[in-house]
Formats: C-alpha cells, sequence, structure tokens
C-alpha cells in the first residue's frame, strides 16, 4: 500500500465574512499549488483514493486532485478535520480500506504528528505539500519523497 499525507493549499484567513476556521477556502495561489501537486502526480502515474478533513480548504484541495487526476474517489472524513493532534492512523486506515492507495488531505499539526506516528519524527509541511510511503512487513512504513510545489513551479 502507499500512503501520501497532503497538507491543503493555501486558505484565505480567517475575519470579516468567514466565521469559522472550517469555512476558510483555497486563494487562487493554493488552487495552483494543488493543480501544481495533482499534475506531478498524475504525470508519475499515481491514482489513489483521496480522504479528506470536512474543512472547506482541504475539500477543495481534495476536489482539485480528483478533478485534474481523474481516477480516484473522494470522500471525507471528520477525523481529519483540524484538531490540533493526529487521528490514529490505523483507524483511518482501517476505515478505508477499500482503497489500495489513499492520500489523506488535512492540516498542520496534524498531518505532521501523522508522519511522526508513521516514521518517528515531523517533517515539515508547507501549504499543498504532499510526502509519500510504502507500507512494507508487519505494516512497517517507508518513507518515499516529499512534493513541495514550489519546487514543481518550474518544471
Amino acid at each position: 500500500m502507499f500512503l501520501y499525507l497532503m497538507r491543503h493549499g493555501e486558505a484565505v484567513k480567517a475575519g470579516g465574512e468567514i466565521r469559522s476556521d472550517a469555512e476558510r477556502a483555497l486563494t487562487e495561489y493554493g488552487r495552483m499549488q494543488v493543480r501544481t501537486i495533482a499534475q506531478e502526480l498524475k504525470r508519475r502515474r499515481i491514482s489513489a483514493g483521496v480522504v479528506s478533513s470536512p474543512y472547506l480548504r482541504a475539500v477543495q484541495t481534495a476536489e482539485i486532485l480528483v478533478n485534474e487526476i481523474g481516477t480516484m474517489t473522494l470522500t471525507k472524513d471528520p477525523d481529519l478535520a483540524s484538531t490540533g493532534h493526529a487521528p490514529d492512523l490505523a483507524a483511518l486506515l482501517k476505515r478505508h480500506s477499500g482503497v489500495q492507495n489513499l492520500i489523506l488531505v488535512g492540516h498542520q499539526p496534524d498531518i505532521g504528528m501523522l508522519v511522526e506516528q508513521i516514521i518517528g519524527f515531523e517533517l515539515g509541511f508547507g501549504t499543498a505539500v504532499l510526502a509519500g510511503f510504502e507500507s512494507g512487513a508487519e505494516q512497517k512504513w517507508r518513507y518515499l519523497w516529499s512534493l513541495i510545489p514550489e519546487d514543481l513551479f518550474h518544471k
């Protein structure tokens, strides 16, 4: 199994008409970041089910991935909402076990904490950063690579 953890793209700041953190939408720059990651995933022929936080910016990120790549499904999972702690990875994987490979779209610091569950330390997660992992024997995970949209803009 391949598992990809992704933080949502850049989002508008809270305040004004935005009454809650859950209502924050992607900015145009955030949409560009996510499209860049989606294009790289497509170039690498990566297909996976997408499971997203129900917060607007994460759902928009997931929708861009699904629309750009075209071969993925999208499910919302409340355990990926921004809570300031990592969800139980084993429970998430069990709930979404019908999918061979998964992209989990969430928020910081939660996504970074999920990485810590997998490999024992956190990776830096700017907006729209995606990290890939592969499970081996006895559910041991191996870190593969990270995609940073700004590193891909020039390609």
